[in-house]
């Protein structure tokens, strides 16, 4: 009888010990969850925010080209009606297009490092992604064992309890 007492309470024992594994388990998959979310909305915003400056930045290269075509047409008119002689025009204009080419310049370099750092993000949120995935996995081999651990000791049990029934009946 007191050999079957400490066989329930080692069964009581496995099954806290379940529970808590199972506690655990639920707890390590909702925080996952949770930072993959978080990643995940991050990088929408960032992915936002990038497509935001890109759309501004293809904005001020248009707005650009087309103040040159008018700075263009604008010159052409002050050089007919200016007295200025063809070479300060020359000038003038060369330098104009010189400040509108590095500023073009400047523009397509910033849209590159906005490329770049739109590709990273993406390259993390697959990084963060495969290790959430891994860790789904590692919690799946961990449940998987668990169960048959449960279930060896369960049959353990009942081959002991029905082991004590039997010398029980003898007795």
């Amino acid at each position: 009888a007191e050999e079957v007492k400490r066989l329930y309470r080692e069964e009581e024992m496995w099954e806290e010990e379940t529970f808590k594994l199972q506690t655990e388990t639920a707890d390590i998959s909702e925080r996952l969850g949770r930072e993959l979310k978080s990643v995940q909305e991050d990088w929408e915003e960032e992915k936002i925010k990038h497509k935001i400056q890109e759309e501004k930045l293809v904005e001020s290269v248009r707005v650009l080209t087309f103040d040159n075509d008018k700075l263009l047409q604008e010159r052409e008119k002050e050089k007919l009606i200016s007295s200025k002689s063809h070479l300060e025009l020359k000038a003038d204009y060369d330098d104009q297009i010189t400040k509108l080419n590095a500023t073009i310049s400047c523009l397509r370099n910033d849209l590159e490092r906005e490329q770049v750092l739109k590709d990273e993000g993406e390259k993390q949120v697959e990084d963060l992604a495969q290790q959430f995935e891994k860790a789904e996995n590692e919690m799946e081999k961990m449940q998987e064992g668990h169960e048959f651990n449960k279930k060896k000791l369960k049959e353990k049990m009942e081959a002991k309890i029905n082991l004590l029934e039997n010398k029980s009946e003898k007795l």
